[in-house]
C-alpha cells in the first residue's frame, strides 16, 4: 500500500493506492496550517479506509513548483520520517547503514538494547 501526498500551491490531496488502484483519496485547501492538518488528516483517511499504518508500505510526494517552500519542506519530512521508520522498522535487529544516518541509528539501536 502507498500513500501519496501531493502538493499543488495550496491544494493537498492524500492518495491511497494499492498498486495502481486508488483505494481512498482525501483533499482540501489550506494555506497556513498544513504542519497542524497533515498527520491528522492522514489518521482520518486510514481510518475512513480500515487500513492500519503498518500497511503503508511507503509514501510519496508530488509536489508543484509553485508550492511554498514551507509547506514543500513539511510534506517532504512527514514523507522521509515514515520512510525512514519502515526502513528501521525492517532492520530493527541489525544495526541501519544508511550513509547518511548511521552513527544516529546504530546509537538508537545500542540504546534499545541495554533498556
Amino acid at each position: 500500500m502507498i500513500l501519496q501526498i501531493n502538493l499543488d500551491v495550496n491544494d493537498i490531496k492524500l492518495t491511497l493506492k494499492d498498486g495502481r488502484k486508488i483505494v481512498g483519496e482525501l483533499a482540501w485547501n489550506d494555506e497556513y496550517t498544513l504542519s497542524e492538518k497533515l498527520l491528522p488528516n492522514i489518521d482520518v483517511l486510514l481510518k475512513k479506509n480500515k487500513i492500519a499504518k503498518s500497511k503503508i508500505e511507503k509514501v510519496l510526494t508530488k509536489i508543484t513548483k509553485n508550492s511554498g517552500v514551507t509547506s514543500i519542506r513539511i510534506v517532504k519530512t512527514v514523507a522521509s520520517g515514515w520512510n525512514l521508520t519502515k526502513k528501521l522498522d525492517k532492520n530493527e535487529n541489525s544495526c541501519y547503514t544508511d550513509k547518511v544516518i548511521k552513527g544516529r541509528a546504530c546509537l538508537v539501536e545500542a540504546k534499545r538494547r541495554r533498556v
